[in-house]
């Protein structure tokens, strides 16, 4: 199937509603607090896993690449295949933190950090260890990866944000962010997505869905 190439104003629609359920991760975690504690699904050699504060560099540039990714002009096509993989994942994962809510065994140590660091782990104390499993952050940085190798043909390019994905891997354990079954579980669930996607019957009417909604969104803001 062909389709047109999308503007940067559909990206940006696109982007906006990731962000919403960017929103919707905070306000679950939230939720979670008021119930807490909950079971912890780590397992005894992740105790030996050192913090590493430098590390939350690489873990913090998800959100740079989640900005970088909707600047690449797909075809309408792929962004409606990479919508629908990022919504269903997001559904997946949110009704599987509200249903079976698990915690972060480990807190991270108390240490004095000066500049750009102590904003950085100011802004972390916000994310609370409550929505763990399948890690939102792998999922997603899966999810923008396998974009990133569908767009670019570079193998440079190509090997460069496979490394990232597996830096991401483990920075969310080296920052004590996730146990290692929160990582397994995401990738699971993404290649899941993936295959589901990838069916030509879904895949059509995927298309056909993200066209309408995406024309109904266009009518709003035009009255």
């Amino acid at each position: 199937m062909i389709t047109q190439p999308s503007h940067f104003k559909e990206r940006l629609f696109n982007f906006t509603v990731l962000n919403i359920v960017g929103l919707g991760y905070y306000i679950i975690n939230m939720m979670l607090k008021t119930n807490a504690p909950y079971t912890s699904l780590n397992m005894p050699w992740e105790a030996n896993i050192p913090f590493v504060s430098w590390i939350i560099f690489p873990y913090l540039s998800y959100f740079l690449v989640a900005v970088l990714i909707f600047l690449l002009p797909y075809k309408r096509e792929k962004l409606a295949i990479y919508m629908f993989r990022f919504l269903f994942v997001a559904f997946i994962t949110f009704t599987i933190f509200i249903v079976f809510p698990f915690q972060n065994a480990y807190t991270r140590p108390i240490e004095e950090y000066n500049g750009v660091m102590w904003v950085l782990f100011e802004l972390l104390k916000e994310d609370l260890p409550y929505n763990q499993m399948p890690s939102f952050h792998i999922s997603f940085s899966l999810l923008y990866t396998v974009i990133i190798i569908d767009f670019f043909e570079h193998k440079l390019i190509k090997s460069s944000i496979i490394l990232w994905f597996i830096l991401i891997c483990c920075s969310v354990l080296m920052m004590l962010q996730h146990h290692f079954a929160d990582i397994i579980s995401a990738i699971i669930l993404v290649l899941l997505t993936i295959y589901i996607s990838n069916i030509p019957s879904i895949k059509e009417r995927i298309l056909k869905i993200y066209i309408s909604i995406y024309h109904a969104w266009i009518s709003l803001i035009s009255n």
